[in-house]
């Protein structure tokens, strides 16, 4: 995969390269990108060596070479690094996850005396009633401020009771959302939805393999034919990959073109550089013009017809001879650099049929021979050594191939489909098993929230009494006259907070979550008895892959036949 990215990405970065190399030219034109002080970073001016490689016409160019290399080398990193980016998919259940968190601990909230003591100021009131020696010591009825004290004391108890309905009632919403689906009903739809799935796939693939398979048998066929045309008794020798060929090619023209750079560097304006640029466009055609000729034209000679082996005599004469002459007139042009620069063309056509003056114009002539055989060997190892047998066998590989591709494919999509079918039933009973340790949690905070009733009620009514006894004290420290005889015992203050209340609700939790928990053995049960029915299936449908193959086979064989063309 990295290997593929880097690929894709060095393919990219190529052509953003070649698209911003030009906008770096137009900024040179006004010399923002100055070439002078490249080529003083890099090395002296007045270096021998750069001197007789570069001239001063092509200090631009190297300007521009280097800012390409730079571009493509920003673009490439830049590229690769966002193939390189991949984004994880959470595979989480958010709604459990969510019940969870929502429904943590809560805790009724406290009656406290301070509330009271905000709201009418008990103590302060005890202190003014009692300068006024009210409740008058005759009264048998509590006073206005007790009163209101014990009204505050109802109206937390109904605020608790709104707030545990709505706690008990949110978490019983949570646990019927839970069960609202009975485990055991998964089964149902997931026992013959893989077969049904296959057989619907099957359908169209049947067709495209049917396709396949006759277009391998046909290729098949072809091949035989040419084999019993051309008297072919063994099978086709070609190298599996062109990549080394190719790459051989590409060596030998930059081989040649180095060698020869020397040659022609003499006389050139461009020094050893502009050798090399001339060396390689001889090096290119001479290897190209090789290398088609042992490719294609001298494969002949290995024919059975006496026709192509004469074309292959004479086509192979020719070339050679017209290879010879033109590496004879490079070579005179080689020499005529020496003399005249200027006229070296004219020159090299005049001497043509006259002999070489120096020695480097015969090692020249020499070296393009060496190259041109090499390049003839290359090119004829290239594909099998009888003409046309390699493409056509290739021909019948491919289609061979592409029809095993099917059949692997068609297998692969059986062990998919029943992978994604173990994968859910899995994934159903850990989810089964998870939904219940959710519901043990709610529950568990139903019966937490139940359990604080009692202590909530006995806790208010303590507040309250506390405020009471706490307003008759102040009343009793400041009186002038005895006090009332009900200021002697505690006012009887009745609990309208009952666990009765909420019995309900606990009870069809408890019924709810007790009911699905009975289910977990039945769905463990199906779970491996479902298990048991996908490998019947599995069997079914490996059979009927065999089948699907075998009357393809057979149809694909009686259509051949009945073109009279049997492989």
């Amino acid at each position: 995969m990295k290997r593929k990215s880097l690929i894709i990405s060095g393919i990219i970065a190529l052509f953003v390269s070649l698209l911003i190399v030009p906008i770096g030219i137009w900024f040179n034109k006004y010399e923002i990108v100055s070439s002078r002080y490249v080529r003083s970073f890099y090395w002296e001016s007045n270096s021998p060596f750069w001197s007789m490689i570069l001239s001063n016409y092509y200090d631009n160019m190297l300007s521009v070479i280097l800012f390409w290399l730079f571009v493509f080398a920003v673009s490439l990193f830049i590229i690769y690094k966002c193939f390189e980016n991949k984004t994880n998919i959470d595979t989480k259940n958010n709604i459990n996850e969510n019940d969870i968190e929502k429904y943590k601990l809560v805790k009724i909230p406290s009656f406290k005396s301070s509330d009271i003591e905000n709201e009418i100021s008990s103590r302060k009131n005890g202190l003014d009633d009692g300068q006024n020696n009210l409740p008058s010591q005759d009264a048998t009825c509590l006073s206005k401020t007790e009163k209101e004290i014990i009204s505050c004391h109802e109206k937390f108890i109904g605020r608790a009771k709104n707030f545990i309905n709505k706690s008990l009632n949110d978490i019983l919403l949570s646990i019927q959302k839970i069960t609202k689906e009975s485990p055991d009903a998964f089964y149902i739809n997931i026992k013959n939805a893989p077969k049904n799935e296959f057989y619907k796939y099957i359908i169209g693939a049947n067709q495209e393999l049917m396709r396949y398979r006759s277009s391998e048998r046909k290729a098949l066929r072809d091949l035989n034919r040419f084999r019993q045309d051309n008297q072919l008794l063994r099978e086709a020798v070609y190298p599996e990959s062109k990549i080394y060929h190719c790459a051989l090619v590409m060596l030998i023209i930059i081989i040649e073109a180095t060698i020869n750079a020397y040659f022609f560097a003499q006389g050139n304006d461009l020094g050893l550089l502009g050798g090399w640029l001339q060396a390689g466009i001889v090096s290119i055609l001479n290897v190209s013009l090789s290398f088609i000729v042992g490719l294609s034209i001298i494969k002949e000679f290995n024919h059975v017809k006496v026709s192509h082996r004469v074309f292959a005599f004479f086509g192979t004469t020719i070339c050679f001879i017209i290879l010879s002459a033109f590496h004879w007139m490079v070579a005179h042009y080689r020499d005529a650099l020496a003399f005249d620069p200027d006229n070296a063309y004219k020159l090299a056509l005049t001497n043509f049929w006259h002999p070489l003056v120096s020695v480097d114009a015969y090692l020249l002539a020499l070296c393009g021979m060496i190259i041109t055989i090499i390049s003839t060997t290359d090119g004829f190892l290239f594909d099998d050594r009888y003409p046309g047998y390699g493409k056509i066998d290739r021909a019948h590989k491919k289609k061979e191939k592409e029809y095993i591709m099917k059949d692997k494919e068609i297998r692969a999509k059986r062990v998919e489909i029943q992978n994604n079918a173990e994968s859910k039933i899995g994934m159903h009973l850990s989810s089964t098993e998870d939904n219940i340790k959710i519901l043990k949690e709610l529950l568990n905070n139903a019966y937490l929230i139940f359990g604080q009733i009692e202590q909530t009620d006995r806790q208010s009514i303590e507040t309250t009494l506390t405020c009471i006894n706490s307003y008759r004290a102040a009343n009793r420290s400041v009186r002038t006259e005895n006090i009332p005889e009900f200021f002697n015992k505690d006012p009887e203050i009745k609990s309208h907070l009952m666990k009765q209340d909420f019995e309900q609700i606990i009870n069809d939790m408890e019924t709810l979550v007790n009911d699905y928990k009975a289910k977990l053995p039945e769905v463990r049960k199906q779970t491996t008895e479902i298990f048991k029915v996908l490998f019947e299936q599995t069997q079914q449908m490996n059979d009927e892959i065999e089948n699907i193959i075998g009357k393809v086979g057979q149809k694909v064989d009686t259509q051949l036949q009945s073109e009279r063309g049997i492989p």
